[in-house]
């Protein structure tokens, strides 16, 4: 037998509303098995029984009769009471056919209907769980909320069972004890760092407050939460024109936590080739982020976190950031936690050139960094044990000075290059040089009588008290690692090194070079003099 297709679709949309086969083929006036097959085809009939409703409780049909009788006094057919309640029509029907209201039998194809009655009150859910948090009574929310007692008494239950399963974890064990802002749409909320993420409860109670006219801190103390948490939370999620919407908070709050996250310097190219420039001239990730501060002063995408450039460089592979560089060793040191200062004790010996020369005697104005012209120097050796170079580094601006010694590094040929390289200095920076107790200064008086400069000595394994130049030394190995052999390198190798270091920016100068400060310092003695 041929069916009218107005039929067919008709009988497929009962069974797709949640009523049976039998009473979707009552209604048709066809058979069962028909009924059967048109909703199999349909996709609206599973194998093994009705349509997917839960059975209802008693105080739930009623609360949805209540109502719909109302509705159809209005005017409102079977399909719109089905599609404004989500239950199903026969059982409607019925229902209302004993109150004596006859409803229009019109159809009005129902749209964005639900599955079920309960997710018409699913986003009043958290508005109860606000008010259980608070201590409120199951029977005053059901006044409240004007819901079936039973939807409410379901709903204390799971609110219940998530305070004990936290009490569990070692969480709030009663009401008392619980903090409220546990819940969001997926249920309680986990522990994230030392406190838990505000719930869409907290941030309805926010709005409120804050439309009421309170202050973070007032709206802090009824949430039992610190100020700060409430700050932050108005701050980041507040609209343009400065107004706090709950909805509006939660939904970007979610999208923040979204994983994985574009980094900035892959969506970022300009900034991205700024970095890889100035690692590859081995400044550090600190240093970088710092200076371009500096240098791009009015342009907000041009900054970063100095912990972001090291986060891009631990990562491996192909298009990485490490994978773009031209050198092989992008940060100083290879190791993941620093050395300890040497115990050893102190060594007692005759050294003549320390004697009335200890640091303890040096000017005061050389601790403070304030006067410069107070250098600290060093002896770097080579892995052969014979070639080696001296390192020089001023106090107040970090400006370095190196020089190459050949093979033979004896205290006449290491003075002689000191000589040398402090020849040209300005008298503003000839004051004191601080050594180690090395026996390529043995001919240190040598070096005074020729120059400006006076000369201090350390204590024995002391190297802290040479700090600017032992921390330069270290940036010294990105280049000269140890073991090196300078007899490899020309004066023009060493020259560059030196002009390269003098150009990075330094944290302790505020992330000016120490060629710009040095600068800045000679050209003020300058101007006093001339003016």
């Amino acid at each position: 037998m041929v069916y009218d297709a107005a039929l067919r679709q008709w009988a497929v949309e009962l069974v797709g509303e949640g009523a049976s086969l039998s009473e979707a083929a009552q209604s048709a006036g066809v058979s069962h098995e028909t009924v059967r097959k048109w909703a199999l085809a349909a996709g609206v009939y599973t194998p093994g029984g009705r349509a997917s409703f839960r059975t209802l409780p008693k105080d739930v049909w009623e609360w949805v009769v209540d109502r719909a009788v109302v509705m159809a006094e209005q005017g409102a057919s079977t399909s719109e009471l089905v599609a404004a309640f989500g239950v199903p029509r026969a059982g409607l029907q019925r229902r209302l056919l004993a109150r004596g209201v006859k409803v229009s039998r019109r159809h009005v194809r129902p749209i964005n209907r639900v599955s079920c009655v309960e997710e018409l009150w699913q986003d009043r859910k958290y508005e109860a769980f606000y008010l259980f948090e608070r201590n409120v009574a199951v029977d005053e929310v059901v006044t409240r909320m004007d819901l079936p007692r039973s939807v409410v008494v379901e709903w204390h239950t799971e609110f219940m069972q998530t305070v004990l399963q936290r009490g569990c974890r070692g969480g709030a064990v009663s009401l008392e004890d619980y903090l409220p802002s546990a819940f969001e749409e997926d249920g309680p909320n986990k522990k994230v760092g030392r406190g838990r993420r505000l719930s869409k409860s907290d941030r309805v109670f926010i709005e409120e407050q804050l439309r009421a006219g309170h202050s973070a801190r007032s709206i802090a103390v009824a949430l039992g939460r610190n100020p700060s948490v409430i700050t932050r939370e108005i701050n980041r999620n507040c609209d343009k024109e400065g107004h706090y919407l709950w909805a509006r908070a939660d939904t970007v709050t979610k999208l923040r936590f979204n994983r994985p996250k574009i980094r900035k310097l892959d969506s970022n190219r300009e900034l991205r080739r700024e970095v890889v420039a100035r690692l590859v001239k081995h400044h550090s990730p600190e240093e970088i982020a710092h200076r371009l501060v500096i240098d791009f002063p009015d342009n907000e995408d041009m900054r970063i976190s100095h912990e972001t450039i090291y986060q891009a460089l631990y990562i491996r592979g192909v298009g990485t950031l490490r994978s773009e560089l031209k050198v092989e060793q992008a940060l100083r040191t290879g190791r993941d936690q620093r050395k300890p200062r040497s115990k050893l004790p102190s060594r007692q010996g005759r050294r003549t050139w320390v004697e009335g020369a200890n640091i303890k005697d040096r000017p005061a104005e050389a601790n403070d960094r304030v006067i410069p012209g107070h250098w600290e120097g060093d002896l770097i050796i080579g892995g052969n044990g014979t070639s080696a170079t001296i390192t020089l580094v001023e106090r107040t601006t970090r400006f370095l000075l190196l020089g190459r010694l050949g093979s033979e590094h004896t205290s006449p040929t290491t003075v002689k290059k000191l000589e040398s390289m402090v020849a040209d200095l300005p008298r503003l920076f000839t004051k004191t040089i601080t050594w180690d107790q090395g026996s390529e200064m043995a001919a240190s008086k040598s070096l005074e009588l020729s120059t400006d400069f006076t000369l201090y000595f350390c204590d024995p394994h002391s190297p802290w008290q040479r700090g600017t130049n032992e921390n330069t030394n270290g940036l010294l190995r990105q280049y000269w690692p140890k073991g090196f052999n300078f007899d490899k390198i020309t004066d023009e190798d060493v020259e560059f090194v030196q002009d390269e270091l003098n150009d990075r920016p330094r944290k302790a100068l505020g992330y000016y070079t120490p060629r710009e400060v040095f600068g800045n310092l000679l050209a003020k003695q300058n101007d006093a003099i001339t003016g």
